[in-house]
């Protein structure tokens, strides 16, 4: 499977629930946020926000891997992380807005940025 393919299947505008969110970024002072179309202006610079690519987008990502397992995590949309499954790197299926999640098991978060060494950029991210 080529990485546009992959990528496609992260827009959140098709059959998500929270496909009205989009994640912009302002090129005067680079902050990024989630938000509906309606509020595409940055909150700091009253300028509209430029539209994110996939592979730029951070958040939390919903994985599926073809050993059929499932999983979430913090994710960039160009960043594999690993199934703990079958050891393969996945990209994300669809990324949404970082936020609360309850865990679900005791594995730790493995992308390729870590290599799940700890002190992950994407989990430590400054979320503005």
């Amino acid at each position: 499977m080529d990485i546009e393919h992959l990528l496609a299947g992260l827009s959140l505008r098709e059959g998500h629930p929270l496909g009205v969110l989009i994640n912009y970024k302002c090129a005067l002072c680079r902050r990024t946020w989630w938000g509906a179309r309606s509020n595409a202006d940055c909150s700091r610079c009253k300028r509209a926000g430029q539209e994110l690519p996939l592979e730029e987008r951070v958040g939390l990502g919903h994985f599926r891997c073809d050993c059929g397992r499932t999983f979430v995590g913090m994710a960039r949309g160009d960043v594999r992380s690993k199934c703990h499954g079958c050891q393969a790197l996945v990209l994300p299926h669809t990324i949404e807005p970082p936020g609360q999640v309850k865990r679900k098991s005791n594995l730790a978060h493995h992308c390729e940025l870590c290599d799940g060494h700890g002190n992950c950029p994407l989990k430590n991210r400054p979320w503005q």
